[in-house]
């Protein structure tokens, strides 16, 4: 794949999706690497061989990124990964949050990257374990066959055999139930136009954490009404 001057990750969608608005769209951030680099955890070189019959060479890995809300400066530290091999990334750059089922709008397949990136993203310490969680990603994304293994199919990757290995292993962890979709869990992806879509896992706040926020709510306008109102009585008796 080519590079710009920043440091690139491969990429993953369809080329359409990236000029799309997203259909969720959300807030607004300033996303640079953190202090330290982009690929903490390590990366491996592989070549991708898309469905359109162009390859591309590059880094494969986890990506450790900073989003800075442009509204409320907010800042957020996430680890994501690509998901559009028709774009290269340049950072810093300004992206917007939508949903990765915006351009992924097959259900089955966010699942199964939920499940991919909830389960696995936890495991990455190396360089061929990071490019591994990365390419089978981007196989359960762009695969049409309906078989999924990363060295063939209508999408392939080449790349050190042992992240290869682990890419296929993390696919099976999925299709045979051990590695599942957490739906405590999004899975979000921020975008650009002409830049690389990156998606990410964020925990969705749980209703019974929800309902106890909102009954504090109710609580306090309670306590402050009741306060309000033994003054105005105190006022009234003087």
């Amino acid at each position: 794949m080519r590079f710009s001057s920043a440091l690139l990750a491969l990429v993953g969608v369809a080329a359409w999706a990236a000029a799309a608005a997203p259909a969720h769209a959300g807030p607004v951030y300033s996303v640079s690497a953190v202090s330290g680099g982009l690929f903490q955890n390590g990366d491996d070189s592989v070549t991708l061989h898309r469905p359109d019959g162009v390859s591309e060479s590059g880094l494969a890995g986890q990506l450790s990124i900073r989003l800075q809300d442009t509204a409320t400066g907010i800042v957020t530290t996430v680890q994501a990964y690509c998901t559009d091999i028709f774009d290269y990334l340049s950072l810093p750059a300004t992206f917007t949050r939508g949903l990765l089922s915006d351009t992924v709008t097959d259900a089955t397949k966010v699942s199964q990257i939920n499940a991919l990136i909830t389960n696995g993203n936890v495991g990455v310490n190396s360089g061929d374990s990071s490019a591994a969680l990365q390419m089978a990603i981007w196989e359960i994304e762009n695969e049409t066959s309906g078989t999924y293994d990363v060295t063939t199919g209508a999408f392939y990757a080449s790349g050190p055999a042992n992240a290869v290995a682990l890419a296929n292993q993390d696919i099976q962890n999925v299709l045979s139930g051990v590695w599942r979709a957490d739906p405590r869990f999004t899975i979000y992806q921020i975008t650009a136009p002409g830049n690389q879509s990156l998606s990410y896992a964020q925990a969705v706040p749980e209703p019974a954490t929800l309902a106890i926020f909102g009954t504090g709510l109710v609580l306090l306008v309670v306590l402050r009404r009741g306060r309000r109102s033994a003054c105005l009585a105190a006022a009234s008796a003087a």
